[in-house]
């Protein structure tokens, strides 16, 4: 019966300390930042695609392809040889084509042009793309609070018609 006993508590001490020593881990939230959209009309809906999602640290941003793009960026047309580029190299890749469309100044007709033709490939439905937020607009200046950092195209919710209707690429930030 002694030996019973002792067996016991051993496993109990056992249990006790297992039990006392283990620590539940929290997944920390990523951070988020706000993106403002002008020339809103109210209440009207936009689509938000985002196309890289951005990592921060300071003052450095590194961009990640969203995979559900590949398909965009992996046509020989726009960035040559990029058929074979996968994971880092392609993202780095897209986001200097990216780069080189948009620019640091804007020129106003290519950024346009690229968006446009973005928008085009997202709203073919073999490619089954849906968009990664909506929001409802307000008056002339919308906000999108607590956004995953990255790199956005919006849209107005249900437009067709990708030659006439506005359509911008956004950075959300802190």
């Amino acid at each position: 019966m002694k030996k019973l006993v002792s067996r016991f508590m051993a496993v109990l001490m056992a249990m006790t300390m297992m039990l006392s020593m283990s620590m539940t881990a929290f997944a920390a939230e990523a951070p988020k930042g706000t993106l403002t959209v002008n020339n809103t009309v109210a209440g009207k809906t936009l689509d938000l695609y985002q196309i890289f999602t951005a990592t921060k640290s300071g003052d450095n941003v590194a961009y990640t392809l969203n995979s559900a793009y590949e398909g965009f960026f992996k046509n020989n047309t726009r960035i040559p040889g990029s058929e074979s580029l996968t994971g880092e190299a392609l993202s780095e890749a897209a986001y200097n084509y990216v780069k080189t469309q948009v620019g640091t100044n804007g020129d106003a007709g290519t950024a346009k042009t690229f968006a446009k033709d973005m928008l085009g490939w997202i709203l073919d439905s073999k490619n089954n793309i849906t968009a990664t937020n909506t929001v409802d607009t307000t008056a002339t200046s919308t906000v999108v609070p607590d956004l995953a950092y990255g790199y956005y195209l919006v849209y107005p919710k249900g437009a067709t018609d990708t030659s006439t209707a506005p359509c911008l690429l956004y950075t959300s930030d802190a």
